[in-house]
């Protein structure tokens, strides 16, 4: 509307100047057009030198936290920018609905950085594409726009909430790994590595209960673990899923993994990838190597077999969330435990998993 008005206002000022042969009312008019066309070309010329960059091609986040993306301006040209607009592209790998959000800035000569953020709201691969720039005038009424293709990928973890597991030691027969020696009272004949404080997540059968009765505060006995203890879990797909119930299973193989580790030295991992038409074998000794194996799995085709793998373990997990011991069920869940919202770490810490 406002260059609409700007437009109107020349031209009446051209009328006024002939209707009275007014020599200043033409030089009015003259200038009012001449800004006009100047309008017209300032955002082609401004978005010649405009390019945009993320500044890493990849970024992690915690589930339900916010995701921040660095960008990097570049203004080539001589003159600043004093209103930009840059249409963001985000989706879960393998997912077909997009979600496009709009940031504005400006930019001085030279290079600059911004950022956008946005919350979690899944586990898994985001892709993220800055596809398109638009560049205003001084006055924002005419703008030009460009095509852009830069482009990054964020990783988003489950909230670190191990399941509390109770591994006996006949739970390892015929499994194929090695024992671990440990009754349901949480004592094991392994050596005592330090006594430290009580962190959240920390199993409640490692409680050191007399000294946390004349201290007033909840201390954890951490053992030193069998560098040849090891356990299995097996992923098997039911069909496909929806990006929800994915993202549950995604936290529930976590949390069971983590709860896991605090047994055994590592924790093997296997699934079926449709993608490369068989079974991967994948480990993990602590919770970075875990996350780092979870990109990986987010990066397969989670599919289901019809074959049996080659791979001895103690939990099999399902991607309609049921949890099997040496194939008898344990627990089902819902996609609706398994969210923030819901707070699934608060549900996952009240339960033990016992074979």
């Amino acid at each position: 509307m406002s260059k609409i008005v700007l437009l109107l206002l020349a031209a009446l000022t051209y009328y006024l100047a002939g209707m009275y042969l007014s020599l200043p009312l033409m030089i009015l008019g003259t200038a009012e057009l001449l800004l006009l066309i100047f309008l017209v070309i300032l955002p082609r010329y401004l978005k010649r030198g405009l390019s945009v960059s993320f500044l890493k091609k990849s970024e992690t986040a915690e589930l339900g936290g916010e995701m921040r993306c660095q960008l990097v301006i570049h203004n080539t040209g001589k003159l600043p920018v004093s209103r930009a607009r840059l249409r963001l592209k985000l989706k879960y790998a393998g997912e077909k609905k997009e979600v496009t959000r709009r940031l504005y800035f400006g930019a001085a000569k030279g290079d600059s950085e911004t950022e956008f953020s946005f919350r979690t709201e899944y586990c898994g691969l985001i892709q993220i594409k800055a596809d398109k720039l638009r560049v205003y005038d001084y006055m924002s009424l005419y703008s030009s726009s460009k095509p852009l293709d830069a482009y990054m990928e964020a990783a988003v973890f489950p909230v670190s909430s191990p399941l509390d597991i109770d591994l006996p030691a006949e739970a390892f027969d015929n499994t194929g790994v090695s024992e671990l020696t440990a009754d349901k009272t949480g004592e094991n004949n392994d050596e005592i590595r330090q006594i430290r404080e009580y962190r959240t997540g920390d199993s409640k059968r490692h409680i050191h209960w007399n000294l946390s009765a004349k201290t007033d505060k909840l201390w954890i006995k951490e053992y030193q673990k069998d560098a040849d203890l090891t356990a299995g879990i097996l992923l098997s797909c039911g069909g496909e899923i929806k990006t929800q119930q994915q993202s549950a299973f995604y936290s529930l193989f976590f949390s069971l993994a983590l709860g896991l580790l605090q047994s055994a030295a590592l924790v093997k991992v296997c699934w079926y990838d449709g993608g490369k038409g068989g079974y991967i074998i994948d480990e993990a000794a602590n919770a970075e190597q875990l996350r780092e194996l979870l990109v990986r799995l987010y990066r397969s085709n989670l599919s289901k077999a019809d074959n049996a793998p080659a791979f001895e373990y103690l939990f099999r997990l399902t991607t309609d969330l049921e949890l099997y011991g040496k194939e008898k069920l344990i627990r089902p869940f819902t996609a609706e435990d398994m969210t923030v919202e819901n707070q699934y770490p608060d549900l996952l810490r009240r339960i033990t998993i016992t074979l």
